[in-house]
């Protein structure tokens, strides 16, 4: 493979990885954008405090875990690249223009220490929606500001190995700095009311001079910024990396030792070999399309059984107001007729109701995996029809004994 198609290829697996991330995040915000609690509920279960996986730590999580997958996959591809090539020493010396690496390493080093506490701010309440697009708007600017600098192609190299390092390093300081959040906005949170409605508590101590509605758009808003410019200069960064592995390639100072797309048509071990990855890569696909089918079925449950709860929270409200109107004289609350005519809830109708779905999901996708199997075997075991030959058109020849 020449170099141009290589740099191409490069390229192509990179937009692979960046786009990844994109719809990750946004699946993500679209999901916390449709939620009407920040904080969602606390409860006991076999002795052990748990939370949901939903609220504004949630979302904060999936954000951190798209931006880790992205450093992690982009790593690994740097790896491979450069591990898997060798270098023509006789350009060692020969002046390129690049990416300035230290600059870019500045760079992301400050987005994530000055992200983290503008982070921990807007998850409180504390950072103006001002502030927030300040720091995105100078994320973009700073960016802006990196150009490239004449560096030797031996030098160029030896940043880009180094360059691995620093994203094992942003990596890990993704995971400190979601567990930092993690402890702020916990922190809101007092006594035994966590075990019980955690955000009952967070709300009101983050509710000042606006109402809890507006408080929470903006912390929906502030937080959707700082995240956004974290991963947008995040895949700058990575880009950076990206361009110098492309330009060393473009001046031929290094090549792949065994390209594996072309040695799959070559070598069977190579195309066997291929043949797994390929297999594997499907079966994850599979699985991840099964989560996700998974998340949305207790996304919809949950939601129904929210509003269950709703509607019988304000029966019993209404009984109880008519109860107070009844014993007292001086007693005149508001009672809804309807509200009084919605159902009880019945949690041991829906939990029964969610283990008969997910079992049936369960047999469906074994029924599914059969089917498949099956159907591999019957091609498997399938025999070719008998081609027509010229001489008999698919009929029998006539034997010597036949003629006579």
């Amino acid at each position: 493979m020449n170099s141009i198609l290589l740099v191409e290829s490069i390229e192509v697996e990179f937009n692979a990885i960046y786009e990844s991330c994109d719809n990750a995040i946004a699946y993500a915000t679209a999901r916390f954008m449709e939620e009407k609690r920040l904080f969602p509920r606390y409860f006991m279960e076999a002795d052990e405090t748990k939370k949901t996986s939903g609220g504004l730590l949630g979302f904060i999580k999936n954000i951190f875990k798209a931006i880790g997958d992205m450093l992690s996959k982009a790593g690994a591809k740097v790896k491979s690249i450069l591990f898997g090539s060798e270098v023509d020493h006789s350009k060692d010396n020969e002046k390129v223009n690049g990416k300035d690496g230290n600059a870019v390493e500045n760079f992301m080093n400050n987005t994530f220490k000055s992200g983290k506490d503008l982070l921990s701010k807007a998850a409180k309440g504390e950072l103006s929606v001002e502030d927030a697009q300040k720091f995105k708007d100078d994320c973009t600017a700073k960016a802006g500001a990196i150009g490239t600098v004449a560096t030797s192609l031996a030098g160029m190299f030896g940043i880009t190995k180094v360059s691995q390092k620093y994203m094992n390093k942003w990596n890990d300081e993704l995971d400190a700095l979601y567990k930092s959040v993690e402890t702020e906005v916990e922190n809101l949170e007092t006594g035994e009311t966590t075990m019980k409605v955690a955000s009952t508590v967070a709300e009101e101590k983050l509710a000042k001079s606006s109402s809890k509605e507006n408080k929470d758009a903006i912390i929906k808003q502030t937080t959707t910024i700082i995240l956004s410019a974290m991963q947008t200069s995040t895949k700058f960064g990575l880009g950076c990396i990206e361009d110098n592995i492309k330009t060393m390639y473009a001046k031929d100072y290094i090549r792949n030792k065994l390209v594996k797309g072309e040695q799959t048509f070559t070598d069977p071990k190579a195309l066997k070999a291929a043949r797994k990855e390929a297999n594997a890569n499907v079966k994850a696909n599979e699985k991840k399309v099964k989560d996700l089918e998974k998340e949305t079925r207790e996304i919809a449950r949950a939601s129904e059984d929210r509003d269950r709860m709703d509607k019988a929270q304000q029966k019993s409200n209404a009984k109880l107001n008519q109860a107070l109107n009844n014993r007292y004289n001086d007693q005149d609350n508001y009672v809804n007729p309807d509200d009084l005519n919605n159902d009880d809830y019945d949690a041991y109708h829906y939990k029964t109701r969610r283990k008969k779905e997910e079992r049936k999901a369960a047999m469906s996708n074994v029924a599914s995996g059969i089917g498949q199997k099956f159907s591999k075997l019957r091609k498997r075991t399938q025999k070719p029809a008998k081609k027509e030959t010229p001489q008999n058109n698919g009929e029998t020849p006539e034997t010597d004994e036949s003629q006579n």
